[in-house]
């Protein structure tokens, strides 16, 4: 197979998006900082350098995510993203067909992309504005716990920013193999019945009412205080329960929305944790309530929030959907830079053996970002290749997406390229404002060579 090797020269390489990452800012100096750097690194050197080895891709992530969360002495949820990585490649071959209108999709790489898109923009921002303005675009405040758990220590606002996105950004897929619990159980049928056997299942086993009844009156709690601190920044404002939210992520979770429920196990796995003493910080009973009421009930429960918040739409054309969407940066900056980040990443997404050996867009985006009075203003480049195989597989994308959106099959790359970014115009305005304060420019090149350049609105 080619790799693709005629991109333009602005196209990022390993180096760079390396430098945008910013780790020595979120960081303390030593060995864990370094560790990170250097996974991250051989992650991004593996995926530029070898565009179409899925596997070598897979593995990279995984590395990286288990140096991640040992930073966070959480060895529990290292297990947690290898059970995960191992899943994925039966869904992607069990699902390697159109079918009801799409292919599995990977997301074992994808929670990478999604992290480094996500950490590219954010470190972009703070470098324009200055930390004082960061802090108060982005709700965060620097950590004042340890007075009540010892075992701790106060993170600065960038270490603390650094926690909640690698919450969000590395859990807001884990609960989609559950998602397709259906789709499995069809998938192995179309086996068992060849002797006339049926396979009904599987099933979720139910939840205790009074854990998830309290767990998302604490989201509705947070969205209802609109993320905003209080008591010195130790906690966010609770106002009284959203009996809509609650009401809204509670039949999402009934119906195995995968945000919802991975904001869910998310918040039960961080729970897990200190709780049967599976971290290096052994807590005592006074020192885990306060761990639960200082940390679990805050930051966790934000990153929590804004997985389930994650992959819920409202359509504007039928006006379906919860009422609070589309979601404003103002209001839930990090939740809104989540679902940008979910919704861009279209490179180097891995879906069904069908293309098995390309990925749609074989290399990472260029990020640039500028704000001007408090308008954020932020512009992606994606970059085409010139090899054939690569324009076969993106018209091929294009093709299916038209068929999905109801339009006229591209002719030429041109109108692939608009195609493209028409779906992503399309799936954005279901979840966040792009038209306030906070403007988005995608563009998509080929050879140098604009093939689109929008605005969307």
């Amino acid at each position: 197979m080619q790799t693709n090797r005629n991109f333009s020269v602005s196209a990022p390489g390993p180096d760079g998006i390396l430098q945008e990452l910013r780790f020595d800012d979120y960081l303390p100096e030593g060995d864990e900082r370094e560790d990170i750097k250097s996974s991250a690194h051989e992650a991004l050197k593996k995926m530029i350098e070898k565009p179409t080895d899925y596997r070598g891709h897979v593995e990279k992530a995984r590395q990286f995510l288990r140096v991640l969360w040992k930073k966070y002495d959480c060895e529990n949820v290292v297990e947690i993203f290898d059970a995960f990585t191992r899943v994925e490649p039966v869904l992607i071959d069990m699902e390697e067909s159109e079918g009801v209108g799409f292919r599995y999709r990977d997301h074992s790489v994808h929670t990478f992309h999604v992290f480094t898109f996500g950490l590219r923009v954010i470190s972009k921002l703070i470098n324009t504005v200055g930390d004082e303005q960061a802090q108060e675009l982005l709700k965060i405040k620097p950590e004042k716990i340890c007075r009540f758990i010892p075992a701790f220590r106060d993170y600065d606002y960038k270490e603390r920013l650094l926690y909640l996105w690698s919450l969000m950004s590395t859990f807001h897929d884990i609960a989609v193999p559950l998602e397709h619990l259906d789709i499995i159980r069809d998938g192995l049928n179309q086996f068992s019945r060849q002797f006339d056997l049926t396979i009904e299942g599987p099933y979720l086993q139910d939840i205790m009412a009074a854990d998830i009844e309290e767990y998302f009156s604490l989201l509705s709690r947070i969205f209802q205080g609109g993320v905003k601190f209080v008591d010195e920044g130790v906690c966010y404002k609770q106002d009284e329960e959203n009996l809509y939210v609650k009401n809204i992520l509670a039949r999402e979770f009934k119906k195995k929305n995968h945000g919802v429920l991975g904001g869910f196990m998310m918040y039960n796995i961080i729970k897990k944790t200190f709780l049967l003493g599976l971290s290096k910080h052994k807590l005592d009973m006074n020192s885990f309530n306060n761990y639960v009421k200082f940390v679990l009930s805050q930051d966790v429960a934000r990153a929590a929030l804004a997985i389930s918040l994650h992959n819920l739409k409202r359509d504007p054309s039928t006006n379906e959907g919860p009422l609070f969407l589309p979601l404003s940066f103002d209001k839930y900056p990090l939740t809104f830079i989540l679902i940008l980040s979910d919704g861009l990443q279209e490179y180097l997404r891995w879906e069904g053996t069908t293309i098995r050996g390309a990925t749609m867009i074989s290399r990472f985006p260029a990020v640039e970002l500028k704000v001007n009075s408090s308008i954020v203003e932020l512009e992606v480049t994606y970059y085409l290749g010139e090899d054939s195989f690569q324009k076969k597989i993106f018209m091929k994308q294009a093709e299916s997406r038209a068929k999905l959106l109801s339009t006229s099959p591209p002719q030429n790359i041109g109108d692939a390229a608009s195609i493209l970014c028409n779906a992503l115009t399309e799936e954005l305005r279901k979840q966040i404002n792009l038209r306030d304060n906070f403007v988005l420019y995608l563009n998509i090149k080929q050879n140098g060579k604009d093939l689109i350049r929008r605005r969307v609105q």
